[in-house]
């Protein structure tokens, strides 16, 4: 995980934004291109936050778009057919890579 940065509540306060910004171009550049899926645990895991939810998406979604990544879209994979499926559940997958690359 590396450093913790703050506490889960810290992680949906605002004042946290810019933290959160520059860990996402962070992993995004270090192991790019990445899913949205990996952006969002990587990043949530440094405010101790146990499991990536829909709010938890919401927050990483939020901000990527004030963020110096690309956004690359790849072709649709299958839906996720069972619990441990690798698969995306969304009908699209969305890869994130630096711009600096």
């Amino acid at each position: 995980v590396g450093e913790i940065k703050g506490t889960p509540d810290d992680f949906y306060d605002v004042k946290s934004d810019r933290s959160i910004r520059v860990l996402i171009e962070a992993v995004v550049s270090k192991e790019g291109p990445v899913s949205l899926d990996l952006v969002a645990r990587r990043v949530s895991e440094h405010w101790g936050v146990g499991r990536v939810t829909s709010r938890t998406m919401t927050r990483i979604e939020g901000l990527i778009r004030r963020v110096d990544v690309k956004v690359v879209p790849l072709f649709p994979y299958q839906r996720r057919t069972s619990i441990g499926d690798e698969r995306s559940s969304s009908p699209f997958e969305f890869r994130f890579q630096s711009l600096f690359h």
